[in-house]
């Protein structure tokens, strides 16, 4: 197993932590705008960011090294990205972040699977139970009450302001007892006269 650094989880912590931001964030964000001019307007402050550090730091002379294989998959990959990101801003337009959050994790579930099959990592009963209790987990998360079936997302719901009804109390001592005692099984398979 090779040696990796013990601090990886740090900021495999902080990478959740700023997703949980960028779907609330991005929630609000999609509110009034076309998900994909929002996907370009985050893109390109990514760009600004990513590239301000690149050059502040000096790394941009690793452009020259790079491999055409690993610039392949760079460009693979920011387009699996890209795609991503559309889908994703879409989403969060037509359903509740609380729903759309839950599903886009499960690319964790596939990227176990997927790790596996492509990259020939170990596949073990450890790694097969954590993509289980994922995609688990995500369904109990968006399983709505009385079924997907009856699930609708809500949408431009007015604000109605209801009165609520008034409770009346009754007090078994001086609640009329001369009211008919209702008494019968209905058979739903018996004609009503």
């Amino acid at each position: 197993m090779t040696d990796y650094d013990k601090g990886w989880w740090v900021f495999a912590l902080l990478s959740a932590f700023f997703a949980a931001l960028t779907a609330i964030f991005a929630k609000v964000g999609v509110e009034n705008v076309n998900s994909n001019l929002a996907t370009a307007i985050r893109t390109v402050v990514i760009l600004i960011i990513a590239w301000g550090i690149v050059g502040v730091s000096g790394q941009w002379r690793g452009l020259l090294t790079l491999s055409e294989k690993t610039m392949l998959f760079l460009v693979l990959s920011g387009i699996a990205t890209g795609l991503s990101w559309l889908c994703y801003f879409k989403a969060l337009q037509m359903a509740p972040a609380s729903w759309v959050a839950p599903v886009d994790k499960l690319g964790l579930a596939l990227v176990l699977i997927l790790s596996f099959l492509f990259l020939g990592e170990a596949m073990t009963l450890k790694t097969i139970l954590g993509a289980g209790l994922i995609i688990s987990g995500a369904l109990v998360l968006i399983y709505p009450e009385g079924g997907f079936a009856s699930a609708t997302a809500p949408t431009n719901v007015p604000n109605m302001d209801v009165e609520p009804i008034e409770q009346v109390e009754v007090n078994p001592v001086t609640a009329p007892t001369n009211l008919p005692v209702v008494d019968a099984v209905i058979d739903p398979e018996k004609e009503m006269p």
